[in-house]
């Protein structure tokens, strides 16, 4: 398989009716065409941990700092 590759989050959070994330935590193109399939793997975990990355960032942070679950998910022990 060598065509574009679209990395991206799923979660129940992103669908989530009352208060959803889609389009909160980053997208990654990534071509997927280079010979070296280690070069292609190496790139596609790189994606990976550029979406988890994009869970930190401030604005998504803020977002759901912003939510109805913020209450809730200040009482979590983690």
């Amino acid at each position: 398989m060598r065509y574009p590759l679209a990395v991206r989050s799923s979660s129940l959070l992103e669908d989530a009716s009352y208060q959803p994330f889609a389009g909160i935590y980053r997208t990654y193109m990534i071509p997927n065409n280079h010979e070296s399939l280690e070069t292609r793997l190496a790139e596609l975990l790189r994606a990976i941990k550029l979406v988890y990355a994009s869970t930190f960032f401030t604005h998504a942070k803020s977002y759901l700092e912003h939510t109805p679950i913020a209450s809730k998910r200040r009482r979590w022990p983690w």
